[in-house]
């Protein structure tokens, strides 16, 4: 009896390994489905410009609540205090 039961899904999985086997076996793309392929660095004007970074003070306190900075923490652990 044991074995009439497992016949379902025996079948079932080996339906299920044909399907994802053959999902593989598409055609391959073409150059025209790829569209423009660029092997080369373009030329942007003004790339070779640094950007500079901004200084900000380390020291500065915000008043704004929402500059605050959330870290998720699982429960049972605690952040280091400094």
């Amino acid at each position: 009896m044991r074995d009439v039961c497992s016949l379902p899904a025996v079948a079932l999985t080996v339906i299920l390994a044909f399907f994802l086997a053959a999902s593989g076996c598409q055609r391959g793309c073409s150059e025209e489905d790829l569209g423009t392929i660029v092997h080369g660095v373009p030329d942007v004007p003004g790339s070779e410009k640094v950007f500079p970074l901004p200084e900000l003070d380390p020291t500065a306190q915000s008043e704004d609540s929402s500059e605050l900075i959330l870290i998720p923490v699982p429960p049972g652990h605690e952040l280091p205090r400094e």
